[in-house]
């Protein structure tokens, strides 16, 4: 089980982690945030669905890995400058623009927000394992399609 080792309100800039799947990958997803804690919980529950992790902690780092690589899911975190901008990246990557868009957001008011801007799903703090993999079963099915 994953436990963090900084609080959930640490930040790092553009560091990048790689979490692999222990077995079979059905898929790679892209988290860009720079919240180690959030990072920590989500990357956990992916990889006990056998999708592998990478985490990038900026929008500029996260926009380079799109233009180069293939991603079934991204996760986006709102409270990141030029969110939206990433979304655009994300949906104009010939090779991305169909994957499963997850945002990160806060409150209700940024999840209407995120959903109205085309994002397809959204982990909303305060986040708990129930609700990621709630989440995640929903938009399962979405991510294998891409591989």
């Amino acid at each position: 089980m994953w436990t963090p080792t900084q609080n959930e309100d640490s930040h790092g800039e553009d560091r990048q982690e790689i979490y692999p799947s222990g077995r079979g990958t059905v898929g790679k997803v892209l988290i860009v945030s720079s919240n180690h804690g959030v990072t920590g919980q989500i990357s956990e529950i992916l990889r006990e669905h056998a999708l592998s992790v990478e985490v990038v902690g900026s929008v500029t780092v996260a926009i380079g890995r799109l233009h180069h690589n293939k991603f079934e899911a991204v996760v986006i975190d709102w409270e990141l400058d030029q969110c939206a901008t990433c979304l655009h990246q994300l949906r104009s990557s010939p090779q991305n623009r169909t994957a499963v868009a997850f945002a990160l957001t806060r409150e209700s008011e940024q999840t209407t927000t995120a959903l109205r801007q085309g994002f397809s799903f959204v982990l909303e703090r305060p986040l708990s394992p129930e609700s990621i993999r709630h989440t995640l079963k929903v938009a399962y099915g979405l991510i294998v399609r891409e591989r």
